[in-house]
């Protein structure tokens, strides 16, 4: 898991030396397991949302969506950390969850 970690930052911090504008960087977090369908242990998921937090200027997909994920908790994870990453400046973006898009069918 550590070394797991350590992978997604340096590729976080990789994909913002490519692009060099934070807010048009993406990371996508996995929050499903692809062999049995189940959603991830939730302390596994906040470790990552907790890395990615550090980068406030990056948008965060956590896919794909299951209705038996607690997203409001994974959100809570991921605003204290970017809160955390923000002390000292002017203010912090609240994040909002969206309403996944019509289209979309759950598994």
């Amino acid at each position: 898991m550590e070394e797991t970690l350590n992978q997604f930052t340096r590729l976080a911090e990789k994909a913002l030396e490519m692009i060099g504008d934070p807010k048009r960087v993406l990371i996508k977090v996995q929050v499903v397991d692809w062999e049995d369908s189940r959603p991830l242990p939730l302390e596994e998921t906040e470790r990552f949302l907790r890395v990615v937090g550090t980068k406030p200027e990056i948008h965060v997909a956590m896919v794909p969506y299951h209705p038996d994920l607690p997203m409001e908790k994974m959100i809570r994870s991921l605003t204290l950390s970017r809160a955390r990453a923000e002390q000292g400046r002017a203010s912090v973006q609240p994040i909002t969850m969206r309403e996944p898009h019509p289209s979309f069918s759950p598994m």
